[in-house]
């Protein structure tokens, strides 16, 4: 099993980390946007090493979208949404 990315992308940045084995924390780190958190992923070097991106998010649906097909070029990415009952 390899590594999963999970990712909080809130109205005043994107909180990332980085699970390992057992689901230990093994990095994280907070972007300002997408552009920053796929620069700091290159940076961090373990962007091979990772299985399954987890992603949730309040902003505009459009960024997402933007954000979810850059890092589905090499990763699957589940994205979580509010779903009315």
């Amino acid at each position: 099993m390899g590594h999963i990315l999970e990712i909080d992308w809130g109205n005043t940045c994107l909180k990332w980390r980085l699970l390992g084995h057992e689901f230990n924390v093994v990095r994280r780190g907070i972007a300002s946007n997408g552009t920053v958190l796929l620069r700091s992923i290159e940076v961090e070097d373990f962007a091979a090493s990772v299985s399954e991106i987890r992603l949730c998010s309040v902003r505009d649906a459009n960024e997402v979208e933007e954000l979810v097909a850059q890092l589905q070029e090499n990763m699957k990415v589940r994205y979580a949404v509010n779903v009315e009952v």
